[in-house]
């Protein structure tokens, strides 16, 4: 296909390509809401492959493009196709019912051969059995989305084309029939920085004509012109010097894309007919704003006090009107800093609201995400009801029945399985009581004391960091180094005046100072620090929550076994 050398915005609108649009969901918006015009699921679906149109485009003023709707075929009802369903299909879906993250592809090659009559039986015991291949990435597979959320300008990483020889052809074709007098040299420099993507490469390479068109003057041809461009990439710029062709090549028109080049081609066109969109917006808006003022009828903003058009301000329902600016710095502190699920109007004496309308020209879609969030919860707090489970790994909330100790998530983003009783993930929990489990947090603190422990045993030169142990001897220690250090309480570069000198009996403390003993037992000094390790640590437990005691490191002394005795009857 064929975009002219501006960087394909002009053709972005008139070659769409089929590109399907979802509903959003809580959190997430595909189009700004504050723009006047926004596209329908309808307005999106544009013919392919339309390249007659496309020669039209290449002017300095072209008009903006229309719209084509595409006409639905009707949906295929039950009644239209019977297909028999597969014995081992239905199988497979009770299987996948108890195990979730196993491959549904080694389920089924297992069925075939599997002839008796207790076919379900048999593909759970032996999933039981043996060590079953999982699916990757069980939230992909039980969602599917009919658009993809990849950012291509961004995400360009995950997506390495380099070994598809295919896919790189037809990018650098494309490229070079789009930007047609960028040399073929500089573009392949440019593809290398983005792992031979096209988005980012496109992106690149558009803002570099930008450059080519501020620095021409205008009228005349950009042969021959030379120029160092700097290619913006993940904070790391890299400067190209580009020298631009003496005569721009022929247009080309490729068909029959790589599908992953297909995906990208589709969303660099989208992402240029809404950058269209923007412009025309805020040209639109300052146009407006313009003949506000010209003619002195500008409004005053309630809270900041500065003037706008009446189309730049929101209002609540008794009137009082507030800027964007001012509303989207109250909605970020109420809704995010104070956490509240009301949006009550700025004016001192109004206790009115604000309508969504209002709200969504206003506030970026993130702030409405949080914001309709925070009203579901307080609903539902409100609603008081007593069989109502929550997600401990997302916000998701529904009715369990008290019977049921499972609770699957639906949220699209997580679909997790936890225990309702002591919130852990199912698959660390399946076979075990909810005393036996412990939680990741937990885990992580036992390990964290466990280390100090052992640690607490070790010393370590604070000169050449050698590691040592005492197994008698005085406290002075001395390492190979020179460097002395108290074996009791550490303390570096020490002589004998920082031990005690008063006489008292073996074992027994000083009353008349605090300063270590020469002579202990190091066995003792080292069980001494274990237990103070081991009361902090139990302290901690407590302040975090868990109020079971459970023993953090090694007993003192192991338990003795029981000797089972049979007794004589006399």
């Amino acid at each position: 296909m064929y975009i002219p050398e501006d960087g394909g915005a002009k053709a972005a609108a008139t070659d769409m390509g089929k590109i399907t649009h979802t509903k959003p969901v809580v959190g997430q918006t595909s189009v700004d809401p504050k723009h006047k015009s926004l596209l329908t699921a309808a307005e999106a679906f544009i013919p392919a492959n339309n390249y007659a149109m496309q020669s039209s485009l290449i002017q300095d003023n072209p008009q903006r493009p229309q719209i084509n709707q595409l006409t639905i075929p009707p949906r295929l009802t039950s009644a239209a196709v019977s297909i028999p369903k597969d014995p081992n299909e239905e199988i497979l879906q009770e299987v996948l019912v108890m195990f979730p993250d196993v491959d549904p592809s080694y389920v089924l090659e297992y069925l075939k051969g599997q002839q008796n009559g207790f076919m379900l039986n048999a593909v759970c015991n032996y999933l039981l059995e043996t060590n079953y291949p999982k699916v990757k990435n069980l939230t992909e597979t039980l969602c599917t989305t009919v658009v993809s959320t990849i950012d291509y300008y961004k995400d360009y990483k995950s997506i390495d084309n380099r070994h598809n020889k295919n896919y790189i052809w037809q990018c650098t074709e494309l490229l070079t029939a789009e930007f047609r007098w960028v040399s073929s040299c500089n573009i392949q420099q440019v593809m290398k920085l983005f792992l031979s993507c096209y988005a980012p490469s496109h992106k690149a390479l558009k803002q570099v004509w930008k450059t080519v068109k501020e620095k021409v003057p205008a009228g005349r041809s950009p042969s021959g012109f030379q120029f160092t461009a700097t290619i913006e990439r993940e904070n790391h710029p890299t400067h190209i010097t580009f020298r631009l062709l003496k005569h721009c090549r022929k247009s080309k028109i490729l068909t029959n894309l790589d599908p992953q080049l297909q995906r990208e081609v589709d969303f660099v066109k989208l992402k240029n007919l809404e950058e269209l969109e923007e412009i025309d917006y805020q040209l639109a808006l300052k146009m407006n704003e313009n003949e506000y003022e010209e003619f002195g009828q500008q409004i005053e903003c309630g809270c900041c006090y500065e003037e706008f058009a009446f189309e730049s301000l929101v209002q609540c329902y008794d009137g009082h009107l507030f800027c964007g600016d001012c509303l989207q710095k109250y909605a970020e502190e109420s809704v995010f800093g104070q956490g509240k699920a009301e949006l009550s109007c700025m004016t001192e004496s109004c206790k009115a609201t604000f309508p969504l309308s209002q709200l969504m020209k206003a506030l970026p879609a993130h702030i409405i995400s949080k914001y309709e969030d925070r009203i579901q919860e307080e609903n539902i707090n409100l609603a008081d009801l007593e069989d109502l489970v929550r997600c401990p790994f997302c916000d998701f909330a529904a009715l369990l029945d008290s019977t049921y100790t499972v609770f699957s998530c639906q949220n699209s983003s997580c679909m997790k399985e936890s225990c309702r009783l002591c919130k852990v993930e199912w698959s660390e929990h399946f076979g075990k009581k909810c005393r036996d489990v412990e939680k990741k947090d937990e885990t992580e603190l036992r390990l964290e004391f466990e280390e100090k422990m052992t640690l607490a045993k070790i010393r370590v030169c604070h000169r050449c960091k050698t590691k040592f142990t005492k197994s008698d001897g005085c406290n002075k220690m001395t390492c190979r180094c020179g460097a002395k250090m108290c074996y009791i309480c550490r303390k570096c570069d020490i002589d004998y005046n920082h031990f005690c000198r008063h006489p008292r009996d073996p074992g027994m403390s000083c009353n008349k100072c605090q300063n270590c003993s020469l002579w202990t037992n190091p066995d003792e000094d080292d069980d001494r620090a274990v237990r103070e390790i081991q009361l902090k640590a139990s302290k901690t437990r407590k302040e975090k929550g868990f109020l079971e005691e459970k023993l953090i490191g090694a007993p003192e002394e192991p338990p003795v076994k029981k000797i089972k005795t049979n007794k004589l009857e006399s």
